[in-house]
């Protein structure tokens, strides 16, 4: 239980009490006055560093972890022997409170919030380090850590439904219903808000559609774990947030559409960015509540951003940003766009392509890491539909009896197990063909490997002869990113990117010469068949088509053109160093 001793009285069931605060806040005159006047057994970490004979205080930085373990020991055998017990540390963290909550007895906490010299004498900076760091106790924590996990109790759990409402303008907004049919009146709210300042400043259709959709997405989620432990929106605090974030994330892990853990992470920040701000929201806009969401030490949700929003950047120490707004978020997993936020451009291509040659392995690695970046640039496929190509993709067969520009590929592999066909163009395809019959096929006779190795894969390894690993090509374009000075989070993504970006361009400008429509809708749609998206919000993450609409752009005709004229370019690069070699073996013979 939470209890704030400077007015309540402590209840007798109580077995221990935890005395919790910054240095200097009375814990320890707080713990002497609560042993004195109900009997309990006053102990604390620093009594540790008290000499038995001398009575004297010597504190010693090296032993502080054997102190706090001495501390818990000492705590668990005063109470296992029927003794009542104060704890007075400064039980900054959950995990420092922790141990004791699995002790197993009933514990109140009372956080001290006096003003005192401390004993250790620590400085202003310190004190105020450690209360940007303070995770303030709630009693969700406790639950959290002596009972069992949360369990799907189909008895306690009733449907969260969804029902879209339409705005003038045609801005949709969602009204959110729980088991009995009532309306969550405070999610509801928030979404409608959402669509009335988009339709008021008349924001873009598919900008409004990925907002409102990020809020009900996150929202719905918030619900159905509050229905799951019973709880009111106005209950949830940072301890249940933590709860939330397993929950969560534990529930996404059971799809298919998620890559990796650190993706999976990700998705969950954005589910709990949303939720901080839909309480920011209730907070300062609605007044549905008070004091729930800042930097106070007794906020529920402990969060910088009112603060921020108020008084911007001034409000926010020079590091540690994103830590202070939304504390609970998954630490160093990003978000999704920190992937793609770069777009290549073509003299990133040409150090990439000057990197390559002067820092390949062998020539095969060479040879093969200038393709895979032809094939990302000119296509716009991932990482892992271009690493699952096949060889039997580009035969002579196949590619004979093509009657068109392009060669419609499917890769093996592609997201959320999609099944799309892609043109590939011609002059590029030719390419990949000869590096086949020349590039790969010399890798594999040079070993004395068979397709038994390969395993029929366009791209193996330069020393095994098996196909990549499946993180190969991100490992090999982020080094070569980073090696040519390109941004962090630069990849063979960004070429995805850039690809989205001419796509967007080549369509506008299409559309303006045969006097088409050039609204998003309209504009997106063939990019969308483009990128293998079944969703037009897909396109969000990766080009700003509002951007594009203010710039001209080149026709398809010339691209292609320009791609043909560079992959036979390339070619001949090939042809001339092999035959400079000839030339060299030549002349040393």
């Amino acid at each position: 239980m939470k209890i704030d001793l400077s007015v309540e009285e402590l209840p007798d069931y109580v077995d221990l009490v935890l005395v919790m605060g910054l240095p200097g806040s009375g814990k320890t005159v707080t713990a002497k006055k609560l042993a004195s006047e109900k009997g309990l057994i006053h102990i604390e970490a620093d009594q540790f560093f008290i000499d038995n004979d001398t009575g004297e205080y010597a504190f010693d930085h090296s032993l502080l972890d054997r102190a706090h373990k001495w501390c818990l020991a000492e705590t668990q055998r005063l109470l296992d022997k029927g003794q009542r017990v104060v704890v007075a540390n400064t039980f900054g963290t959950t995990k420092s409170r922790k141990s004791y909550f699995k002790l197993g007895y009933k514990v109140a906490v009372h956080t001290a919030t006096g003003q005192y010299k401390s004993i250790h004498d620590l400085s202003h900076d310190i004190v105020e380090r450690m209360r940007e760091c303070w995770q303030p106790y709630h009693v969700s924590e406790y639950s959290a850590n002596s009972e069992p996990k949360i369990k799907n109790d189909l008895r306690y759990i009733w449907p969260v439904t969804v029902q879209w409402g339409k705005l003038p303008g045609g801005y949709k907004s969602p009204i959110f219903f729980d088991g009995k049919l009532r309306i969550i009146e405070p999610f509801t709210r928030y979404c409608l808000d959402i669509a009335k300042i988009n339709s008021r400043f008349k924001r873009r259709g598919q900008a409004h559609k990925s907002e409102i959709n990020n809020a009900s997405i996150a929202l719905k989620y918030l619900a159905e774990f509050m229905r799951t432990l019973r709880l009111e929106w106005n209950q949830v605090d940072d301890g249940y947030l933590e709860q939330f974030r397993t929950w969560y994330l534990e529930k996404i892990e059971q799809s298919s559409q998620t890559r990796n853990k650190l993706s999976r992470m990700r998705t969950v920040n954005i589910r709990l960015r949303e939720i901080y701000n839909f309480y920011h929201w209730a907070q300062e806009e609605a007044c549905l509540v008070e004091n729930y969401i800042g930097w106070e030490l007794q906020s529920k949700i402990r969060s910088k951003l009112p603060a921020y929003i108020k008084d911007g950047q001034s409000a926010l120490p020079k590091v540690g940003k994103g830590n202070l707004l939304y504390p609970k978020l998954f630490p160093n997993a990003g978000n999704s766009s920190d992937v793609i936020d770069y777009t290549a451009s073509d003299r990133d291509k040409e150090k990439l392509k000057e990197f390559f040659e002067t820092q390949g392995s062998s020539d095969y690695s060479r040879h093969r890491n200038m393709l895979i970046m032809e094939i990302a640039a000119s296509v716009g496929w991932r990482q892992g539909s271009i690493n699952s190509l096949l060889i039997d993709a580009f035969s002579d067969e196949r590619i004979e009896g093509c009657d068109t520009d392009f060669l419609t590929v499917q890769p093996p592999e592609q997201k959320y197990g999609y099944l799309f066909e892609f043109e590939v163009p011609l002059a590029l395809a030719l390419r990949i063909n000869r590096y086949i019959k020349n590039d790969r096929a010399n890798l594999l006779a040079s070993k004395k490997l068979n397709e038994d190795t390969a395993k029929h894969h366009l791209f193996v390894s330069s020393t095994t002869g098996k196909p990549l690993a499946a993180n190969s090509i991100t490992e090999i374009f982020s080094r070569a990113f980073t090696a040519i000075g390109a941004p962090q989070g630069a990849g063979v993504h960004s070429f995805r990117r850039s690809f989205t970006t001419n796509e967007i361009r080549f369509q506008i400008d299409s559309r303006k010469r045969k006097n088409l429509s050039t609204s998003p809708e309209d504009v997106m749609l063939p990019v969308q068949r483009a990128l293998g998206h079944k969703s037009p919000l897909s396109q969000q993450t990766y080009a700003d088509a509002s951007q594009s609409l203010t710039r001209d752009t080149v026709e398809r005709e010339l691209r292609d053109e320009n791609l043909q004229l560079r992959a036979e370019l390339a070619e001949k690069e090939r042809e001339m160093l092999i035959l400079v070699k000839s030339l060299e073996k030549a002349r040393t013979h």
